[in-house]
């Protein structure tokens, strides 16, 4: 199933990832990030990420059970 999307660029003048994530995705249906490879701080990593996406009410982590080369996905 493949599911349609729209994206923007967005340059970020000296602003924070987080504060134009959230809004950016203040009229989003659902926003999904995706996970670093968990390592040993994975916790306080996700942790965080949980604060700094706290703003965002529909949102979905995700980690790729396997490796992917985009360009076979994307093409």
């Amino acid at each position: 199933m493949r599911v349609g999307f729209d994206y923007d660029i967005i340059v970020s003048g000296g602003r924070r990832f987080w504060d134009i994530l959230e809004e950016e995705s203040r009229d989003s249906t659902m926003v999904m990030m995706g996970l670093k490879v968990p390592d040993e701080d994975f916790a306080n990593y996700y942790k965080q990420l949980k604060i700094n996406t706290g703003a965002i009410t529909n949102k979905v982590f995700f980690l790729a059970a396997e490796h992917i080369d985009f360009k076979d996905v994307l093409s």
